[in-house]
């Protein structure tokens, strides 16, 4: 999951990976790996959500998996030079 944000945040800020400051000065990586696991009988956890703001991106992070990344205040200028690179 920590991998797909980083990866997910150069693609939109138009930086490398390498570029990005590291993902634990905005949260814990460890603890988002985990605080979606199965509970200890087994049991998926299927609610729940963690939101964060990492390389000024506001991300929420959900129980079911599914990442969202806050693009609204890139202009459509922005966005459409780097959807090009």
């Amino acid at each position: 999951m920590c991998r797909t944000i980083i990866w997910a945040i150069a693609a939109v800020s138009g930086q490398s990976p390498e570029e990005l400051p590291p993902l634990y000065s905005a949260i814990d990586p460890g603890a988002l790996e985990n605080v979606f696991q199965p509970r200890s009988e087994g049991k998926p956890r299927t609610h729940g959500r963690v939101s964060f703001t990492y390389n000024g991106f506001d991300i929420d992070v959900f129980a079911s998996g599914r990442i969202r990344i806050d693009v609204s205040e890139l202009d459509a200028e922005t966005i459409q030079s780097r959807s090009r690179s």
